[in-house]
């Protein structure tokens, strides 16, 4: 005679939906609170100060009269960044979903999405903002942090030659993309970015321990560069020397 399978009990079959129902939930949560647009407070503690003032920000308003009432400190910001404050929201933001790709067991969902809609923000200030805007030359270093993490080697080196086009003397600018460098034993390349970066700020110490980094592993010293001033000094006692014949 053919057994009958065994049923759970009503109650039993009860406590297995609810669990299931609780799980779906979590994981409902967990990706409305990795691609949500609120910051948490943790968040906001490691975001520069000035977010908390800018458009997104509990205190931060452009619209109406009483912006300055709901943030005082705005007026210092605006007085830095100029009105282009008014759309550093969107860099906040793309610094939030930079922090959130550091979480562990993230979805290679999850993290495509991060990465785009960090990109996406980075490009809306590089799009409306002015390009002298002081902070613009930090939004193109990570821009191209965000191009290393998709391993788009290509745009990435764009992103940080840009920067130092912006400001030369912006050592972050060449220490990622000599890290780079590094990383893929492009000696040569490597030392020659790092040289320039000294010539314009000797001595500058991530730059100084990349170039021992660099030395270390070939075996061989490097010759610094002339700086900026010794060129200048050298132009003009050439000059100086034609004008006496």
């Amino acid at each position: 005679m053919q057994s009958r399978p065994a049923v759970l009990p009503f109650h039993a079959r009860l406590v297995c939906v609810l669990v299931l129902a609780c799980c779906a939930s979590t994981a409902t949560a967990q990706l409305q609170d990795i691609r949500g647009r609120a910051y948490t407070q943790g968040e906001l503690a490691l975001l520069p100060e000035w977010c908390i003032d800018s458009q997104d920000g509990p205190y931060g308003s452009p619209e109406g009269a009483d912006w300055m009432n709901k943030s005082p400190r705005a007026r210092t910001w605006v007085s830095l960044m100029g009105q282009d404050f008014w759309h550093m929201h969107h860099y906040c933001r793309g610094l939030r979903d930079t922090l959130r790709l550091q979480r562990a067991g993230l979805s290679v969902l999850d993290r495509n999405f991060l990465m785009q809609r960090a990109i996406n923000e980075f490009f809306y200030i590089i799009n409306n903002c002015a390009p002298t805007m002081p902070l613009m030359p930090e939004v193109y270093v990570k821009l191209g942090e965000v191009y290393l993490l998709q391993k788009n080697l290509g745009a990435a080196q764009a992103a940080f030659e840009q920067s130092r086009r912006l400001k030369p003397d912006y050592w972050p600018a060449y220490d990622r993309w000599v890290e780079v460098l590094i990383d893929l034993k492009q000696w040569e390349p490597a030392r020659r970015l790092t040289q320039e970066g000294l010539a314009l700020m000797p001595g500058e110490p991530n730059l100084s321990s990349l170039l021992r980094r660099i030395e270390t592993a070939t075996g061989r010293m490097s010759t610094p560069l002339a700086t900026p001033a010794a060129d200048r000094a050298a132009t003009t006692d050439k000059a100086q020397a034609a004008s006496l014949r």
